[in-house]
């Protein structure tokens, strides 16, 4: 099928009063190994589809002011992972921090570049 982002998805249910909450004692492992430039890659990919579906049908004017927002997000989405889960396990959040600032970096290119693009064929 063609698919849907989880935000997309998620803003749609809250719209209908749908609430979701966090599960605190929820473990995610990577099991999959992959090299630093293929993993970047993969995630630019992933951000620049989600920008163009999540703008589809905004104007130039709304898309070129997210894609120049998007240099904020590694800082803020590093701030509100350490504010709900590296406060608890703070080593394990600096040994994670120079793959999760490298991994919300190339999202937000990604992002940026959806924005600015539009639509992907």
């Amino acid at each position: 099928g063609a698919g849907e982002w989880e935000g997309v998805i998620h803003h749609r249910l809250a719209a209908r009063g749908i609430r979701f909450g966090l599960v605190n004692d929820a473990v995610v492992e990577q099991n999959v190994h992959c090299e630093l430039a293929s993993f970047a890659r993969d995630r630019f990919d992933h951000g620049r589809q989600y920008a163009a579906v999540r703008s589809k049908g905004w104007g130039r004017g709304r898309r070129f002011v997210l894609a120049c927002a998007t240099p904020l997000l590694p800082p803020l989405l590093t701030w509100r992972a350490w504010q709900s889960a590296g406060r608890a396990e703070p080593g394990v959040f600096v040994k994670a921090l120079p793959y999760t600032l490298a991994f919300l970096s190339a999202w937000g290119a990604g992002e940026a570049s959806g924005y600015l693009a539009g639509r992907i064929r």
